[in-house]
């Protein structure tokens, strides 16, 4: 993460700066943020309770390790799209000068940064070994779909 800003802070502080604005101004938008926070809460105090409920469940090593290069190349995956998209912000907004992006993940998906987080978020369950958090992933696969339909 921190090589991420920092390469960032050197090359496109304007996208640091877009991704600072957490303020929604739609209403409805600002629903499925609350909500999609929620779930990201939720599911990490359900891991917790699992763990105490049930002890870590006895997933192999090797799994594990697998499913933390499926969180790695998640974020590499979101970074990547920084890097091709400099308009990308948490809000959702249409900047005078700002283009419409053609190249790198755009140019196979219309809103690749959902998918980023999506396919890392999922193998999140496999790291800390939660049946509760596979669970709660399709809330947040919800929440995602919601965000581009409003």
């Amino acid at each position: 993460m921190l090589m991420a800003v920092s390469y960032f802070l050197k090359t496109d502080p304007e996208l640091l700066e877009r991704q600072m604005r957490y303020k929604e101004k739609e209403p409805e938008q600002r629903t499925i943020v609350l909500l999609g926070n929620a779930v990201l809460v939720v599911g990490f105090l359900a891991i917790g309770y699992d763990i105490r409920q049930h002890g870590l469940n006895q997933v192999p090593s090797s799994i594990i390790l697998i499913a933390d290069a499926g969180v790695f190349l998640g974020y590499c995956f979101i970074l990547w799209i920084f890097k091709g998209n400099s308009y990308a912000s948490r809000t959702i907004e249409v900047e005078e000068t700002q283009k419409v992006i053609t190249t790198d993940p755009y140019s196979i998906i219309r809103h690749p940064i959902y998918l980023g987080l999506l396919e890392g978020g999922t193998y999140l369950s496999i790291v800390y070994s939660s049946d509760f958090l596979s669970g709660l992933k399709a809330g947040e696969e919800v929440t995602c779909s919601s965000r581009l339909t409003v």
